[in-house]
């Protein structure tokens, strides 16, 4: 479930790393996350703990192994390490990235104006744009990204996510609330790899 609350993958951001945020936006790329069979994205998750010390750095993939047809909609089958483990299938609509429920619902808006926001079915989840053209350097390289933040209702555990559009997930963090109200980061993944 927490996984899956990251999937609001809109949150995780704490430690220092080329940022900005700028109106640049290419709408000319129809797609957030290419997805064709054979892609494959790597990523670099750990954990922090309460003084920020890194803990427990592991290797994730995302593969793209199959795909299928269902009610007229062409689905993606991934490998189960996702991060987040999102949905075992997802898809492209004209708004953006769906995971199959049931029912489907929207993981990411895209294309999207900064502050939209939308839920999962009954509302489970809410998720919101909140920066377009934000600079991210990460192990595989740098990247103009959209950032959304998101969180379960009724909860204030917040994951943020930065995808850039045509390559996927660039950055995700996931962080509890404490009560503090302060921004502690206890997952993190930083993709490191695209092919």
């Amino acid at each position: 479930m927490r996984k899956i609350i990251a999937l609001l993958l809109a949150g995780l951001l704490i430690i220092p790393f080329g940022c900005s945020d700028d109106d640049d936006d290419d709408t000319s790329i129809k797609v957030i996350m290419p997805l064709a069979v054979g892609n494959q994205w790597s990523y670099r998750s750990f954990v922090q703990d309460s003084l920020g010390v890194q803990r427990d750095t592991t290797l994730l993939d995302l593969t793209i192994y199959n795909d299928t047809v269902i009610n007229d909609i062409h689905w993606y089958i991934t490998t189960d390490e996702y991060p987040y483990k999102v949905s075992s299938l997802i898809a492209h609509r004209d708004d953006g990235l769906w995971a199959y429920g049931p029912p489907p619902y929207l993981i990411i808006k895209y294309p999207a104006e900064i502050f939209d926001t939308w839920t999962t079915p009954g509302g489970a989840y809410e998720y919101k744009l909140t920066a377009k053209g934000v600079i991210l350097t990460v192990p595989a390289g740098t990247f103009s990204c959209y950032k959304y933040i998101s969180h379960a209702s009724g909860s204030e555990d917040s994951t943020l996510n930065y995808y850039a559009p045509g390559y996927g997930l660039i950055k995700s963090r996931f962080w509890l609330d404490d009560g503090t109200k302060e921004e502690r980061i206890t997952e993190l993944y930083d993709m490191i790899l695209i092919r």
